[in-house]
């Protein structure tokens, strides 16, 4: 067990050593201490001189010493005089103050641009970390349909299999085909996007909400078979906007999977569609789930971003779904927002769409 002592303080060592917090710390400490060191050698330097203007504006000295003071400490003082009569002369009194305040504009130049440096750091590393859950997110939620379909495949080989038996097998793997087939297309959807492109596949034409919606909830039956019970649609079934469907199919679906994942198995979950100034439409999802942390209302949209929840209660996912979501919407000139009153209280999205 000695054996392991040793490195494994080292290890721990180097992670708190390396830490952009202590880095971030030491630096300003290093920082602090130049300055002073600056300070207390410039008053050092001119202890003991008192420089004064006279009328016509040359520096006339005054140097305080003691008659105990000796030979050597007065000829260093008319030394220094010397040097500020000279540097008086080339500069003029007038411009020390000036070149005192440059000076002071340029520290703190350097300094803003040290803490500019260590925040664009912080968020590059946390971009990249995110990045690095992404992976690992994908990874897991691409084995286990791929597990699953080949499971299906090798009972689907037992000549003796029943029937219904068979049919069953079929289902599954459909719905597990489904999942990843859903899973690859926000993967690239989110590539699209990130890259700036903004073109949606589909133009727009007239579509009823009622209809997409629950074209939207069978497609997340795969994560729940009773999904039909739970989700609770209130909209006028003629109600309809001009949009592309492909596309609105795609941010209900993301936002009931989000409900579903985030909610306790068996809870409720509204969908409300309602006007909003004539020319507007707003859709609320709403559930009894987790609920969200207020730090994260913000964030949540973000690429990779996944909140504190998901740690806590063990959701899986690429952390995709809700950037998917927030995009598609501003390009559809609408706007997107998420509420909640505090954990495992439920969240709310609700999202307001233009008619036409």
């Amino acid at each position: 067990m000695n054996q392991w002592k040793h490195p494994r303080v080292l290890k721990m060592s180097m992670r708190v050593i390396t830490h952009p917090i202590f880095i971030f710390v030491g630096f300003q400490c290093v920082w602090v201490s130049l300055t002073l060191l600056w300070v207390f050698w410039f008053a050092r330097e001119v202890d003991g001189i008192n420089v004064i203007l006279d009328n016509s504006g040359n520096i006339t000295e005054i140097i305080m010493t003691s008659p105990s003071q000796e030979s050597q400490e007065r000829t260093s003082h008319l030394k220094k005089l010397n040097v500020l009569r000279l540097f008086s002369q080339v500069i003029g009194p007038s411009q020390v103050l000036s070149y005192l305040i440059a000076g002071f504009i340029m520290l703190g130049t350097l300094l803003f641009g040290a803490i500019w440096l260590f925040w664009f750091g912080q968020r590059k590393a946390s971009y990249f970390r995110q990045q690095q859950a992404f992976i690992s997110s994908v990874t897991h939620e691409l084995r286990t349909p791929i597990t699953t379909l080949g499971l299906v495949l090798g009972n689907l080989k037992n000549d003796n299999l029943a029937k219904n038996k068979f049919h069953h097998l079929l289902e599954i793997g459909e719905g597990e085909l489904k999942r990843l087939m859903n899973l690859i297309n926000n993967i690239l959807l989110t590539a699209k996007l990130d890259r700036g492109i903004d073109m949606l596949d589909e133009k727009k034409q007239k579509v009823t909400l009622n209809t997409l919606l629950n074209v939207a909830v069978e497609r997340n039956k795969i994560l729940d078979k009773d999904i039909n019970s739970r989700v609770i649609i209130t909209c006028l079934p003629a109600l309809s906007i001009n949009a592309p469907k492909s596309a609105l199919i795609t941010v209900f679906s993301n936002l009931i999977q989000n409900a579903v994942k985030y909610s306790p198995k068996g809870s409720m979950i509204k969908i409300d569609v309602s006007f909003y100034g004539g020319d507007y439409v707003d859709i609320t999802f709403q559930d009894e789930g987790y609920g969200i942390e207020e730090g994260d209302l913000k964030k949540i949209f973000k690429m990779f971003y996944r909140g504190s929840v998901s740690e806590q209660q063990g959701v899986t996912g690429t952390g995709v779904g809700l950037f998917i979501v927030k995009t598609i919407v501003k390009i559809l000139k609408g706007h997107i927002w998420a509420s909640s009153e505090g954990r495992m209280k439920g969240s709310q999205f609700t999202m307001r769409l233009p008619i036409d």
